[in-house]
């Protein structure tokens, strides 16, 4: 079976490049604080924990996950904020390694090391798109914190 393959803008991976593991400003006190996506498909699901500093928010730990082959793909944005700065979105879907294109099935994917520096707000949705479509059905943002 070929593992499927989370694609996300340059930008954010060359963030989580950098960022490798929870940086230094973001540890605070360290502890991890659970997220999850309002729940408005059935077969897709993302949850995780994240921790909040003073200059970074990191995920730590989360995961992504279409739960059958329905015909969509599974995929999630992130939305951090900050008083004075544009809003940082971050997007991905699952992938096929192989083929170029949408992945349809059960898949888990780890959202460990998206990091951005607007510490205001997290949001999070839940979003699926047909895998010939160009444009994803999503669910209400979820306000982390």
């Amino acid at each position: 079976m070929r593992r499927p393959v989370l694609t996300f803008a340059t930008a954010f991976l060359v963030s989580a490049c950098l960022a490798g593991a929870v940086p230094a400003e973001a540890g605070g006190n360290g502890k991890a604080r659970p997220f999850r996506a309002e729940n408005r498909f059935k077969a897709v699901s993302v949850s995780g924990k994240y921790v909040r500093g003073g200059k970074s928010v990191v995920v730590t730990a989360g995961k992504l996950i279409d739960k059958k082959k329905d015909g969509y793909a599974a995929g999630v944005f992130f939305k951090f904020t900050r008083k004075g700065r544009k809003a940082d979105v971050q997007a991905g879907f699952i992938r096929p390694k192989s083929r170029p294109g949408l992945a349809d099935g059960p898949a888990s994917l780890n959202l460990a090391g998206i990091t951005s520096r607007n510490t205001g707000h997290m949001y999070v949705r839940e979003c699926r798109m047909a895998v010939k479509a160009t444009k994803p059905s999503c669910g209400p943002w979820t306000r982390i914190y």
